[in-house]
């Protein structure tokens, strides 16, 4: 915030370094939006993609660089659900990024996106940005098309088949949601595990991905199989994010699967995604895992019982959770203040939930 201050500041009085510093703004704006997208600031985040926009015209910046921040812009619209308003302008966009990107590959001079691999990145981003648009409106076969032609796009310019992985993992879950496909897409996430075996932070994600198949397929006994392996790998990794997401995904699982075992390690792993979040300020996840509350809360009420929430200290005194405790003492948080905060938040969600039956 203070460098883009600094930088309309200089852009705004004019003179020889007003067109740098513009530049410089699209540049700070760009990355501002992108870390307030990250803590779950959504508004604030698209506003400052607009601005990083107008900076670059001021700029005289390449076409591509108006384009691709006003495309994460219409990202963000697609995320808060605004996906029939934001589609056609992320479609108008596509195909101009796409139209420069032919011109490219046929050798063609392309003014408006001289650096090739600008363009590739934001055609690519455009295409993603499509396809979360396809998924939201759960049309699986324009997404999977969408898909597809990143692949293409990453084919051809070589990308490490780590690098692919990733769209490879988004497609095999499009691909399980179509008939008949359910192969195809356990094959393709099998051939990223194997890729990624040397990699505990991939091998999670593709686990938890592998999981997310097979409880579409409510085969939920290997949906908590795979959760815990993909658990397994994250723990030993310094990103809490990714513990956080494992331990949701297995407390859904278990909760689906619904026996008395595992409703009640359902709710302690419902509770260490919380502690995840809330310690780590994780923004949108910590969001998240209290509308999840919020959920249970609600049904407890309509079934005419409560929900009980586990203490954080019997949940650290868990041997399953050792990961946690470790890492919570490691930041030297005091248990005491932790379950005072918990309870907090607690008491905020049993209560949004009181309010709106």
């Amino acid at each position: 915030e203070q460098a883009a201050a600094q930088a309309r500041a200089v852009a705004e009085a004019g003179g020889d370094g007003s067109q740098s510093a513009w530049a410089d703004l699209a540049w700070i704006t760009g990355n501002w939006a992108n870390a307030l997208r990250d803590v779950g600031e959504l508004d604030a985040a698209r506003q400052r993609q607009l601005e990083s926009a107008e900076a670059a015209k001021q700029a005289g910046c390449p076409a591509i660089d108006v384009i691709g921040s006003e495309l994460e812009a219409l990202r963000i619209d697609v995320m808060q659900g605004e996906v029939a308003a934001a589609l056609p302008g992320v479609e108008t966009r596509l195909a101009q990024v796409e139209a420069w990107w032919q011109q490219q590959r046929a050798g063609q001079c392309v003014p408006e996106a001289p650096d090739v691999e600008f363009l590739a990145r934001a055609f690519i981003s455009a295409l993603d940005i499509a396809r979360e648009a396809h998924v939201a409106q759960e049309d699986w076969p324009a997404a999977l098309c969408r898909i597809d032609a990143i692949l293409a796009v990453e084919r051809t310019l070589q990308r490490p088949v780590e690098d692919i992985a990733a769209a490879r993992m988004n497609r095999a879950a499009v691909l399980v949601k179509m008939p008949g496909r359910f192969g195809e897409a356990r094959a393709e996430l099998e051939d990223c595990l194997e890729l990624f075996q040397n990699d505990p932070a991939m091998s999670s994600k593709v686990l938890g991905s592998l999981a997310q198949l097979f409880a579409k397929q409510g085969d939920f006994a290997q949906a908590i199989t795979q959760q815990r392996r993909a658990l397994a790998s994250c723990e030993p990794l310094p990103d809490p994010a990714d513990r956080a997401i494992s331990h949701n995904n297995l407390a859904i699982y278990l909760e689906r699967r619904g026996t008395a075992f595992d409703l009640a390690e359902s709710l302690r792993h419902r509770l260490a995604d919380l502690v995840y979040c809330r310690v780590a300020d994780l923004g949108q996840d910590l969001q998240t895992s209290l509308h999840n509350y919020v959920v249970r809360f609600h049904r407890a009420h309509a079934a005419g019982s409560a929900l009980t929430v586990p203490r954080v200290a019997d949940l650290l005194a868990d041997p399953a959770f050792a990961p946690l405790a470790q890492w919570l003492g490691q930041r030297q948080v005091d248990r005491d203040d932790l379950q005072a905060a918990v309870d907090q938040l607690l008491e905020q969600v049993r209560q949004a939930a009181l309010a709106n039956p």
